[in-house]
């Protein structure tokens, strides 16, 4: 019982301790949720409370970062067909339109053998008060 409690604290540690938070004039910016004229912007967030273990997300392809518990990730795209994809095998397509800002939820779920993520649309006010209490994520290293 010792040994599995020990190993879960090691686990918890290992996974937050590699989570690289933006400094803090790129998260106030982010925080700013400007809209960019000819770019759509994506926040992919995490809630607080979830499973403390690292998701990578890609959108068409490209690394963006990899989220924790009360993280979020922000970036510009080119409009048209944008595929946001999940390490956990989750995957969501929108057709992003210039100057307009979308927010996907990404959830963690338990599952046997391994956990898996959901990512879906979510609701502006609610996303914009989860993104305002969490912290951007750089998305410049892998």
């Amino acid at each position: 019982m010792k040994n599995s409690s020990l190993l879960a604290v090691l686990l918890l540690l290992v996974n937050c301790a590699g989570l690289q938070e933006a400094k803090s004039p790129e998260d106030a910016e982010a925080k700013r949720f400007s809209v960019i004229a000819h770019k759509a912007v994506i926040y992919v967030f995490r809630e607080p409370g979830q499973v403390s273990l690292r998701k990578t997300v890609t959108i068409n392809g490209h690394f963006m970062g990899k989220t924790g518990p009360n993280t979020f990730i922000r970036e510009e795209v080119e409009p048209g067909q944008c595929r946001i994809y999940s390490e956990g095998d989750s995957e969501l397509e929108l057709d992003a339109k210039p100057s307009h800002l979308y927010y996907i939820r990404q959830e963690i779920k338990p599952g046997f053998p391994a956990v898996r993520t959901v990512l879906s649309l979510a609701d502006e006010h609610q996303a914009r008060a989860m993104i305002l209490k969490g912290h951007l994520i750089d998305s410049s290293n892998p």
